[in-house]
């Protein structure tokens, strides 16, 4: 995964819910309607700070949206989309709005983007242009905050939403729309990109860093939980553990063998000579268990695809995280399959 531009060498990219994926996760992505009730940025929805870009929030139209079982506000927590705009600086702007649809009293957010923040398999929030197959990441400052409005202390109460908006690179001026991805719902296609009508201009600090736009070579992922990115220079492979290992063990399976098989004719056949293994668990137990078990999966995938890869020169890293760092919430059994994988990434 290799940035167009000041880009890392293994960026924080998120195993993405696209097209492929559209279909195979459980939750709703729709056409939306304004429902009328009215968001903020901070704090509560009934607050309205003074940095809330205008107009935005749940009281604008809502051009689609999409509902997550991925945080925990659960299968209630839903992403509406109010517009995507060209600003003078080549950027786009997101606008967009999340709605406590169920009865918890103050549910949680998930965090505006940040430098580091997640693992190297996570992205919060990204845009795709189809038509050129690259995916934009959020603008960021010098020091690693997002060109984005703060929602990062915002809570929401039942029935009540928080809007905010996302600076992204501008793709090419013939780019009409572009698809949304989260790293907690399935994505929305085709929001239509707006170049007339009343534009909300969000200036940028001068420290604004160079944009990361990654080329997109192909995305799959399977109702078992693996999930396959391929983008720009670079493959990552993410295996559920549940597949791989019995429940807290760390011997591999029979399957996990014929899957790993797979895994090692990729790497014999890609240029890389550096393969990462990272293993994560979800937050089941503590860390005195978490983090051991994670290290020692990581590890066992390792030894297996050493004595499977012929090519010569290939070094293998292998690491646990523990449960550091979650792709979905720990309050659903469906989050906490999400977040028991051991991700494998290589050149491609």
């Amino acid at each position: 995964m290799k940035a167009q531009a000041a880009g890392q060498n293994r960026p924080r990219g998120v195993i993405i819910s696209f097209l492929a994926l559209t279909f195979l996760l459980s939750a709703c992505v729709t056409s939306g309607e304004s429902d009328g009730s009215n968001g903020s940025q901070q704090g509560t929805a009934t607050e309205t700070p003074t940095s809330a870009p205008s107009p935005s929030g749940s009281s604008s139209p809502v051009l689609a949206s999409t509902t997550t079982t991925s945080t925990e506000a659960g299968a209630n927590l839903r992403i509406d989309i109010h517009s995507l705009q060209r600003q003078k600086n080549d950027t786009v702007v997101l606008e967009l709005s999340l709605k406590n649809l169920g009865s918890e009293e103050d549910a949680s957010l998930p965090n505006p983007p940040l430098q580091g923040e997640g693992s190297a398999d996570v992205q919060p929030f990204s845009l795709i242009d189809g038509s050129n197959r690259k995916k934009h990441l959020p603008l960021l400052y010098s020091e690693g905050a997002c060109y984005c409005s703060d929602w990062s202390e915002a809570s929401v109460e039942s029935s009540n939403s928080v809007s905010g908006w996302i600076a992204f690179p501008a793709p090419p001026d013939n780019v009409k729309s572009m698809i949304f991805v989260s790293a907690i719902a399935p994505p929305i296609l085709d929001i239509p990109l707006s170049q007339t009508g009343k534009k909300v201009e969000h200036p940028a600090r001068e420290d604004l860093a160079a944009p990361e736009i990654w080329d997109v070579r192909s995305l799959e992922g399977d109702l078992a939980g693996n999930t396959r990115e391929e983008t720009g220079d670079e493959v990552s492979i993410s295996l559920s553990t549940d597949v791989l290992f019995a429940v807290g063990k760390s011997i591999l399976t029979d399957k996990a063998q014929d899957k790993l098989r797979q895994v090692a004719l990729e790497i014999d056949n890609s240029p890389g000579k550096t393969v990462k293994i990272d293993g994560h668990t979800d937050d089941s137990g503590n860390e005195s268990i978490n983090n051991p078990l994670a290290v020692e999966r990581a590890q066992a995938v390792e030894e297996s695809l050493s004595s499977m890869v012929n090519r010569s020169g290939v070094e293998f890293d292998a690491e646990g995280h523990g449960s550091d760092e979650p792709i979905a919430t720990n309050e659903t059994e469906e989050g906490r399959k999400k977040n028991r994988r051991v991700t494998i990434t290589f050149a491609s």
